[in-house]
């Protein structure tokens, strides 16, 4: 849920259409400031989604898979 909300609210029609007033009004610092904390969120949930990913990869390779 972390990773798709991002990319969900970026292609609202509100918010579509505020990110390219901005652009065109010269103020993309206002764009970036909003997207920021969406950007860390999307990289901090696809971090753990990695590490599990990782963790159960090396369970299976040393032939204790996980028990869930």
């Amino acid at each position: 849920m972390a990773i798709s909300l991002p990319l969900v609210l970026l292609r609202l029609p509100p918010v579509k259409r505020w990110v390219i007033e901005k652009r065109q009004a010269g103020e993309q610092w206002k764009v970036w400031t909003a997207i920021a904390p969406m950007a860390a969120l999307y990289l901090i949930a696809f971090g753990f989604i990695l590490n599990e990913e990782y963790q159960t990869g090396m369970q299976v390779l040393t032939m204790h898979p996980p028990g869930n």
